[in-house]
């Protein structure tokens, strides 16, 4: 009778662990869906400010990146609208 007992324990725990890791997973995607929109918006500003004028120098500042990066930014966008 233990034995029962401790095996039906197991597999419930075992369902329960399931169900908390597949919300996890749930979470993790809900997530990388949020951080993706927002990386799009963050770069269509940066093209913006570029468009707009705005030196590397500042638009890097303004993003808390290196000037190096807003280039990379800038250059992969074109190298997009060109294709």
């Amino acid at each position: 009778m233990l034995g029962e007992w401790t095996f039906a324990g197991t597999a419930r725990l075992r369902a329960n662990v399931q169900r908390v890791a597949q919300r996890h997973l749930r979470e993790v995607e809900r997530l990388a869906r949020k951080a993706a929109e927002a990386r799009a918006a963050f770069v269509a500003a940066i093209l913006a400010a570029h468009d707009s004028g705005e030196t590397y120098s500042d638009i890097a500042r303004a993003a808390g990146v290196t000037r190096q990066r807003i280039a990379q930014i800038v250059a992969e966008a074109q190298r997009r609208r060109d294709r």
